[in-house]
């Protein structure tokens, strides 16, 4: 154990856990909620027959990172 980790008390590992898993869950939330508003983006892309290749990049992206965000949420969960 690294010398500083002497004075850590299990409470405060126990609350970096905490918020660490809390802020996971949180940037999942801000995932979605942006695949969420660039989906519609997407669609009214659609309907006045723009150019959707940029869209469809930035959803498989944002698909990746909640896929990615999901797994960290729960391997601090575990």
């Amino acid at each position: 154990m690294p010398s500083g980790w002497k004075d850590v008390t299990f409470k405060e590992v126990i609350e970096v856990i905490t918020m660490t898993i809390d802020e996971a869950k949180q940037q999942l939330q801000i995932l979605k909620a942006d695949y969420a508003r660039v989906q519609g983006d997407l669609e009214k892309i659609e309907s006045i027959g723009g150019n959707v290749r940029p869209v469809t990049r930035q959803l498989k992206q944002l698909e990746d990172e909640i896929q990615v965000a999901r797994q960290t949420v729960n391997e601090l969960e575990q």
